[in-house]
């Protein structure tokens, strides 16, 4: 297992001085020169998170709120909040800031949560940037949402987060799938395997 550190943060994220986390493990053979990378912190009162993403070939199709995004350039963010819970949230976002959001604990019982387009973007803050070679996007994810479904969740040291970021694009012309921790599991839908997420310390 991969892990890595959360920082907290107070005030204002500067996110120059926080490290940057590979997306660089492939699951499956590709010629894309796609490559990705994720930052989280932790405020006191949401993860703030920035997944970037380079590549040749930025296809942003889907805009509605049942889009399959994960068809389209996509970064995502899987994490399970508990320890000793296998329950977790996917949150998979293409250029248009188009949100693909479930919960569950594998693919079999996901439910997807589809938040009105005002609501999602007072809840999660999502902002795009476009760049010639490529694109990323800022968001964050309130506590108050996590506890809607975890009331105990908290962020201090000596607590962890067990997440996997990935960057995939199914309909592109090259297709790819990468991701932060690597992915034994074999067969289809192996992104959600929250039992092979990596796991980030708060510090």
């Amino acid at each position: 297992m991969k892990t890595a550190q959360m920082t907290r943060v107070c005030g204002g994220v500067d996110w120059s001085k926080l490290p940057r986390i590979e997306i660089d493990a492939p699951i499956s053979e590709s010629d894309s020169p796609a490559t990705a990378y994720a930052q989280i912190c932790a405020t006191e009162e949401a993860l703030c998170l920035h997944l970037s993403a380079t590549e040749p070939e930025v296809r942003a199709v889907e805009t509605s709120p049942l889009a399959e995004v994960c068809e389209d350039s996509c970064l995502e963010f899987f994490f399970r909040p508990m320890e000793g819970s296998m329950r977790y949230f996917n949150m998979e976002w293409n250029p248009n800031k188009c949100l693909f959001l479930g919960f569950g604990s594998s693919i079999e019982d996901l439910l997807r949560i589809v938040p009105e387009e005002a609501q999602k973007e007072a809840l999660f803050c999502p902002e795009v940037i476009r760049r010639e070679d490529g694109w990323e996007i800022f968001f964050r994810v309130p506590y108050s949402f996590i506890r809607g479904f975890f009331p105990e969740f908290e962020v201090k040291p000596g607590k962890a987060l067990y997440c996997n970021f990935y960057k995939c694009g199914d309909k592109l012309r090259l297709p790819h799938y990468l991701t932060w921790n690597p992915i034994l599991r074999k067969g289809p839908c192996r992104f959600h395997t929250p039992a092979e997420f990596g796991q980030l310390d708060v510090v």
